[in-house]
Order: C-alpha cells, then structure tokens, then sequence
C-alpha cells in the first residue's frame, strides 16, 4: 500500500500520462472513455477519488488498434504501450502505458523481465454475442485462455496460502507447459475478436464480469467533463453505465472500505 504522499504524487503521474495519451486520440479523433473508478471519480468528486490509485481508460476495439499502431511513434520518449504484442510475457489481455525511469511492480509479476513503470490502464470493449449461453461460453473460453496465458508469462500465484489455488496453479504450469506464449495469444485474439458487430460490446479485461455488460450505444457517443484540473471523455450515458457498476454511485462508501485497488505492492519508485 502507498503512504498519502506517494498516493498523491502517484495520481499526478498517472494523470500527466492521461493526458499526452489523451492528446493522441483528439489529435486522431479517436473515441475514448473513463471507465470504472475513474469515470465514478470524475462525476462524483470532479477528479481522482481520493483514494484511489489508478486510471481505468475504455477505447472501442477498433480505436484500440488504431491507437496501438499509433502509439509507437507518437508517445513521448518517457512513455512505452504494453501488450501482448509489444511486451508477449507481459499477461495482459488490455493495454498499459507505462512511464518510464518509474517503477510500480506487484509482488505476483516483479521478477518478470516487462516494463515495471507507473501506468494507466487502457480496456478494448469488443463486440460479443447476442446470444445469453454464446456470450457465457465465450467468456469462460476466454478466461480460461487469459489464465493460462497469465501462467506461461511467468506470474506468480497470488494466493500461494490456498491450498485449492496451489493445486490449480500446478495444473495450469502442466497445461501450459509444450505450448508457447504466441499459442495462448492467438487464441485469445480469436476469440476476443470473435465479432465484427453485434448488438452488445464487452471488455474482456475488465474488474466486472457480472456487470461490464452493454448494449453497444453505451460507446457510441461520449462527453467531455471536468477531472482534477483537465476535460477528459466519458460515456455520454454516465448515469446509466455508473448505476449499473455500482448503484447508489453518489453515496459515498464507509470510511473502513475506502480503500485502493492495488493490495499487492512489490515495490514502488515514483521517480
């Protein structure tokens, strides 16, 4: 966990690297969105919730790749993309940028040899099924691929204290073992880029299952408010999306769980 002096100078990195990548995007007129904790923080408290310690950004697939493509030339020398096509081992089915000369490691993956920098997270909202059960078997087909993706990169179990975790991390290190890393992205790519369109989009490397779920208008126009002291995008439809995540959004949650999002801190150098 951060002490509140690196929690602030945390969330004044994250926010400079919120804006040059924000900057690419209205320079390409690419269609971006605070998502999570950071779209609640942005209407509640105009800016960061006070105790949180990321920035969760959504983009459409399509500007998702557009912006991929973009970034390896565009983004300041200061600041690197991560995904599993710039950095393979790197686990993630979402994208990072990540500042450089800065180190924010968890203890599951610090040791893997990837960019270990402050970031800020970056979900592609794809296009799923229209069907209930082809959704659900999709879903569960993905995870079970990120997992053992996940696995093959090198992380670490993050519960090594539960047995039935110790048992299923030994399984999957067996799984994964006569395949390569590209095996597990080519077929993560498969099948998170199932559909060209369909009535519903859903980021796959999101924190709500159950609830990231949306018809796909949600992404189809956005709106540009206040956070700290910039205009950044959010969904037009902010009202809707933050019921959905987490109801009484405006209520503020008792002080014993105003707690960050980020429990496994390795090791933290702000630079």
């Amino acid at each position: 966990m951060e002490t509140q002096n690196q929690l602030k100078k945390l969330q004044e990195i994250e926010l400079s690297i919120l804006y040059e990548f924000s900057k690419i995007c209205q320079k390409h007129n690419l269609t971006y969105f605070l998502v999570g904790g950071s779209c609640l923080g942005m209407i509640r408290h105009k800016g960061f919730i006070p105790w949180d310690d990321d920035i969760d950004l959504g983009m459409p697939r399509k500007d998702y790749q557009k912006f991929c493509e973009i970034a390896q030339t565009e983004l300041p020398d200061n600041l690197i993309l991560q995904n599993f096509d710039t950095e393979p081992k790197c686990g993630l089915v979402f994208g990072k940028i990540r500042k450089q000369g800065t180190v924010l490691s968890e203890d599951y993956s610090y040791h893997i040899n990837m960019n270990q920098g402050v970031w800020i997270d970056i979900f592609p909202y794809d296009f799923v099924s229209n069907n209930k059960w082809i959704r659900k078997i999709d879903y569960f087909r993905t995870l079970f691929y990120k997992n053992l993706y996940i696995v093959k990169s090198g992380y670490k179990n993050p519960h090594p204290y539960r047995i039935m975790y110790r048992i299923m991390y030994r399984i999957a290190k067996t799984i994964v073992f006569p395949f390569s890393l590209n095996f597990f992205i080519k077929k993560l790519k498969r099948n998170m880029l199932k559909y060209d369109d369909t009535e519903y989009v859903f980021p796959y490397g999101g924190a709500y299952p159950e609830k990231d779920l949306f018809t796909k208008d949600l992404i189809s126009s956005t709106i540009s408010l206040p956070f700290e002291n910039y205009y950044f995008l959010t969904f037009e439809q902010y009202e809707r999306y933050l019921k959905q995540l987490y109801g009484d959004y405006m209520v503020l949650p008792p002080e014993e769980k105003r707690q960050s999002g980020m429990h496994h801190i390795h090791q933290i150098d702000l630079g």
